[in-house]
């Protein structure tokens, strides 16, 4: 069975550019919204939401790099 930080990875990765609640997260992979906060910063390092603007920011600087 995956794991509930590589579950919450993917569902945020499948809603990229939008805001993805913590409570919403927590529904999706089937665990409490601290269970999940803790077990993905063991994971990634950083929290759900420090995920998704990480990937934000990405987002915006190749846009920026290909002149978008």
């Amino acid at each position: 069975m995956e794991n509930i930080a590589a579950r919450a990875k993917s569902y945020l990765d499948g809603r990229h550019g939008e805001r993805v609640s913590l409570l919403e997260l927590a529904g999706a992979v089937g665990a409490s919204p601290f269970h999940l906060q803790r077990r993905f910063k063991e994971a990634y390092g950083v929290s759900p939401r420090g995920y998704q603007e990480a990937r934000r920011v990405e987002a915006v600087k190749a846009s920026l790099k290909n002149g978008s």
